[in-house]
């Protein structure tokens, strides 16, 4: 699906577990900002920018990666005002675009890769990798607390892990 102009949606755009769909920003923007939940992914999504001036205005998440569900984010710019991306246990996400948000950005229990992304959150960490797996390079990551905050294991249960190579890491504590 290519957007062909601003779409404003009041409800969760839901991608069901058996569909494969691309959206295509095409430089418009795609306003979920009346949702709790901007897109709900139980299938397969991508997200591109063929434009490369795309946004994704959200309300308090933009994105809900579930069980079995796969998203790839690679282009257009996400705001969010809440966590942009919760990413939940068996899920999987590839991000290459640029994300603000005014919580964490990822809140991770799957598998992340993030390549060439920007993620920047004015108040909390940028990435809070609760139990999952988390691959970054050539990245930036900023979080006014933390800039990655890596693990919950007494209370999810497991080993969380982060790979980070050509990137920068901050926050305003650090």
């Amino acid at each position: 699906y290519q957007l062909r102009e601003d779409l404003t949606i009041s409800s969760s755009l839901n991608i069901p577990s058996g569909n494969d769909i691309t959206i295509d920003l095409n430089g418009h923007t795609l306003n979920t900002t009346a949702a709790n939940w901007g897109v709900l992914v139980h299938g397969t999504c991508a997200i591109v920018d063929s434009a490369e001036t795309g946004t994704i205005e959200s309300g308090k998440h933009a994105f809900g990666i579930f069980s079995g569900g796969k998203l790839s984010i690679n282009g257009g710019t996400t705001n969010a005002s809440g966590t942009a991306i919760v990413n939940y246990t068996g899920a999987e996400l590839i991000i290459s675009n640029v994300f603000s948000s005014s919580s964490s950005v990822l809140q991770n229990q799957g598998t992340v890769t993030i390549q060439g992304a920007e993620l920047y959150s004015n108040v909390a960490a940028g990435i809070f990798n609760l139990n999952g797996s988390v691959t970054v390079s050539a990245s930036t990551i900023y979080g006014a607390d933390n800039g990655i905050l890596n693990g919950l294991a007494e209370e999810y249960g497991s080993n969380p892990s982060i790979i980070i190579s050509n990137s920068t890491v901050s926050s305003s504590t650090s």
